[in-house]
């Protein structure tokens, strides 16, 4: 023991010279005496001998050798990495804890060292990954931001920016400001205080139509796809839109589709008449969805390969076929760089009909081709076969590829189809023999894959290749049937309703598409400007037979011609499935092909904010083709909205039309027959004074002093507030007319009546207002009634010549003639000397008795509308003038 205190207080002092080595702060004394007293009692109280047998006889009993054991301890060197903290006794318990908690605590590091290194790494290669991506949309920004500045360029005068304040900053100035992405702004802060709710989505699309819309402005359907398309990639920025990115990302790519079938379309008509009876066209179409999906496939396969380039294993030349065997490596190729089994015929290691199968599903045949008839495939058992068959399909669109021929690749693919188990193999010579429509689910596994398989799969002359087969007789109508009796709901995998619009689309139901999509919710934008962009292409089946029959002032679903209907027999039967909205669906009584109501979609999208702005109502109007089904709609929109002036524009003091917000969109024959229509449903809705505007907007003067003489004569014994609006508009009507319009007026009397009309409402003003003279010398000069005894019989002649407006209110007119002569008289005989002209009072009163006699006298004459009543009182005034 004395040695071992020894030992420890040396090596106690060796400790406190190095601080990073812990020591033990205690009394050596102290554990010295304890030690010696724990020896002391273990001696008195324990057989060492006794424990020792023990001990070896229980080590025995349990398999243990003692004296090998002993051996190794004996063995064992010192330990000098042992750390006390600060304890006063021998806690066993409490130290394993403390090396329990550090061993955590060290493992929890690591673990967060290791975290933090593995999303350092992965942010590096998002970024890496986003600026790839970013820069590609930075590119394809600039050529959409190059192609506006030509297309804005074609167009010379201004127009205002849709849904915002009338005097805001023209389109025009918008586009030319250097920041070109303030191009489509977002809502100004008085649209939230409008009624009409208009999202920032039609804000930018209405700004589009409005452009197109301009008068005499040559633009093409590709200019207005290309406008659309670039809306939508706007809408990726918006962040205050109710749809998700994924659904404004995959309207992105419907638009390029879109603009796939306008390559198409190199004519301006109706196309739909030409995809049933010209199969070329329809097949057209077919290519252009091909292509589309071709496309969107390689872009797919160059992120996967971008995202991670070391096991894609890009090498040698760059072009699709270098694509695709990274693409191939991503897929099939496992850490142990094995292949599947069923693979077969490798070129330098790699499969070679996988990679063949990919390029053409890439959309370059023409590499595949090269492939198959380079020399390293000379070795693989049916690439010449393979080589042959494709070079035959893509020669002058497959018509070298005969019935002989196809016979012949039937009996290559029943043997690969025996023999091989290569799944790509046996999809190669079914898509260049069109053999069979059934798919492999290994290898088409996304609905494009099966989209393009099938368009792949369609013949366009199969009864001359037809070899009794499964997919001889499938053609685009069964394919478009199988659609639709799968429904939405087999294509449409987590609520992706835009999936089944995309599968219309490519399968050429472009009707029962826009009809599908304007009933989903929150899509009803898209679907109209979708119609509107298929229907520039000319490609949508509208009514064509409904110009006839007037269309109802309602927003209704129906139709003016008797042939459509709603539902039909055999294949519409599928139409009336949930899929589609049916206030938007036809069917052709002759074809029973579905029909797009086009007028009545672009009139239930305006519904909404119509009365509100109406300049981008008009502008979306101008789209329906059926003139007359326009003429209504606007005319609608004016009598509903009262803003004839805004619409139809005003008459100058020349007595030219002033431009409206019509004549910015359409020509002024057309706005004329608007006007007339208008006209017509004023004057039975009763709004005779607006009718008569519109009229005189027109040129119809003669009908314009007929309703005027009219409304006059009913007006002239009413009081002068109820009628000071058609009074003040005869007024102008006449001072306009009087600078030579009436000179080109056939009938005369109209215009006499007219005058005299005119002459008589302001005769009772004058009375009601008490101004007697004036309304004497009125009646005087309109010629109407006699006031000397010698011209009694004359105006009686002239009387019968009359207008009935003048002739029904004779009785009132006499009556109150009769009254002016008695005011008159009667303040004459207050002895006022003012009133006197020429002559004496008592002359003057006798002139006055004289005139009164002849108004009865003629009174009692003409008979017609003299009633004794009026004869009654005619007397009772003359009487009372003594």
């Amino acid at each position: 023991m004395d040695e071992l205190l020894l030992k420890a207080q040396r090596l106690n002092d060796k400790v406190q010279e190095d601080p990073s080595i812990s020591f033990i702060r205690r009394d050596l004394q102290q554990i010295s005496q304890q030690s010696q007293n724990l020896v002391s009692k273990s001696n008195q109280s324990i057989d060492t001998s006794e424990v020792i047998n023990k001990g070896k006889s229980l080590l025995a009993r349990t398999g243990f050798n003692s004296e090998q054991l002993a051996r190794r301890l004996h063995n064992l060197k010192k330990i000098t990495t042992i750390r006390y903290d600060e304890v006063e006794t021998l806690d066993i318990s409490s130290q394993l804890s403390l090396n329990y908690q550090s061993l955590v605590l060290s493992s929890i590091s690591k673990i967060k060292d290791q975290t933090t290194n593995e999303f350092t790494e992965f942010t590096k290669n998002c970024l890496l990954s986003g600026w790839e991506q970013t820069k590609q949309l930075m590119l394809e920004a600039k050529m959409d931001f190059t192609h506006l500045d030509e297309f804005s360029q074609k167009y010379t005068s201004k127009i205002q920016q849709p849904f915002v304040d009338r005097t805001s900053t023209d389109f025009d100035q918008d586009i030319n400001q250097v920041q070109k992405n303030q191009f489509f702004r977002t809502t100004s802060p008085n649209l939230g205080t409008r009624k009409g709710f208009v999202s920032e989505k039609m804000l930018l699309y209405s700004k589009v139509i409005k452009m197109i819309m301009l008068k005499n402005k040559k633009e093409t359907s590709s200019d207005l796809i290309s406008m659309l398309r670039y809306v939508a990639k706007h809408m990726l920025n918006v962040v205050n839109e109710n749809s998700y990115l994924t659904d404004k990302i995959q309207f992105i790519d419907l638009w390029t589709l879109i603009r796939y079938f306008s390559k198409e379309c190199s004519f301006s008509n109706n196309h739909q008449m030409y995809i049933n009876a010209v199969p070329s066209f329809s097949n057209l179409l077919i290519s252009a969805s091909k292509s589309f999906l071709e496309l969107q496939f390689k872009e797919y396969i160059k992120n996967k390969v971008r995202q991670n380039p070391r096991k894609a294993k890009i090498g040698g030349v760059p072009g699709t076929l270098s694509l695709v065997s990274g693409y191939i490596n991503l897929v099939y190729q496992s850490s142990r760089n094995d292949w599947p089994e069923e693979f077969e015929d490798m070129i330098s290691g790699f499969p070679i009909w996988p990679l063949v199968y990919f390029s053409i599903r890439c959309g370059d045949p023409e590499s595949a081709l090269e492939l198959l008839t380079s020399k390293s495939a000379s070795q693989c058992k049916d690439a010449a076969n393979c080589a042959f068959y494709l070079k035959l399909r893509l020669e002058d669109g497959g018509s070298k590829f005969t019935k002989k021929t196809r016979s012949k690749a039937l009996n290559d693919y029943r043997r690969i189809d025996r023999e091989s188990n290569d799944p790509y193999k046996q999809m190669l010579f079914n898509i260049i023999g069109k053999f069979e429509i059934t798919p492999n689910s290994s290898i088409l596994q996304s609905i494009e894959d099966y989209m393009w398989f099938h368009l792949v799969m369609l013949h366009d002359n199969y009864q001359k290749e037809s070899i009794s087969y499964s997919g001889d007789n499938f053609n685009l109508k069964k394919f478009q049937q199988i659609i639709l009796e799968h429904g939405s709901k087999h294509f449409s995998k987590r609520n992706n309703e835009i999936q089944y619009f995309r599968i219309l689309l490519l399968s050429q139901q472009y009707e029962l598409a826009i009809s599908y999509l304007a009933g989903c919710e929150n899509y009803l934008v898209e679907a109209v400007h979708f119609a509107i962009g298929l229907n520039k292409l000319g490609l949508l089946r509208l009514p064509e037979d409904s110009n006839n029959k007037k269309i109802s002032t309602k927003y209704s679903s129906t139709t003016s011609s008797s042939s459509y209907k709603f539902s039909t027999s055999k294949n519409s039967k599928l139409l009336n499935k949930l899929d589609f909205d049916p206030i938007f669906l036809l069917t052709d009584k002759k074809n029973d092909n579905p029909i797009l109501n086009f007028d009545h979609l672009i009139k239930h999208y305006i519904s909404s904010f119509y009365q509100e702005y109406i300049d981008e109502a008009l502008c979306y109007l101008n789209l329906i083709k059926n003139r007359q089904n326009f003429y209504h709609y606007v005319k609608e929109i004016a009598l509903n909205t009262k803003e004839f002036s805004l619409l139809f524009g005003n008459q100058s003091i020349e007595g030219d039309r002033k431009p409206g917000k019509l004549d910015d969109i359409i020509s002024s024959e057309e706005i004329y027959e608007i006007i007339k229509l208008t006209s017509q449903d004023c004057l039975q809705l009763g709004f005779i004074v607006v009718s008569i505007k519109l009229y005189d907007l027109t040129g119809e003067h003669e009908l314009v002093i007929k309703l005027l003489n009219k409304e006059l004569g009913n007006a002239i014994t009413r009081p002068k507030q109820e009628k000071s609006e058609i009074i003040e508009l005869a007024q102008n009507i006449y001072h306009k007319y009087e600078m030579g319009i009436f000179n080109t007026i056939e009938d005369s009397k109209q215009v006499n009546n007219f005058k005299i009309c005119l002459g008589l409402n302001e005769f009772f003003d004058d009375f009601n207002d008490k101004n007697y003279g004036r309304a004497l010398s009125k009646i005087e000069n309109l010629n109407l009634i006699p006031f000397v005894p010698s011209t009694v019989h004359s105006y009686v002649e002239h009387f019968k010549e009359m207008d009935k407006a003048i002739t029904k209110n004779m009785g009132n007119i006499l009556i109150t003639s009769m009254s002016t002569l008695y005011h008159i008289y009667r303040y004459i005989k207050k002895n006022n000397p003012q009133v006197i002209l020429d002559r004496g009072q008592e002359n003057y009163l006798k002139v006055l008795k004289e005139r009164s006699r002849c108004l009865i006298r003629f009174a009692g004459m003409i008979g017609e509308g003299i009633t004794s009543q009026v004869n009654k009182k005619l007397l009772k005034i003359h009487v009372l003038m003594k």
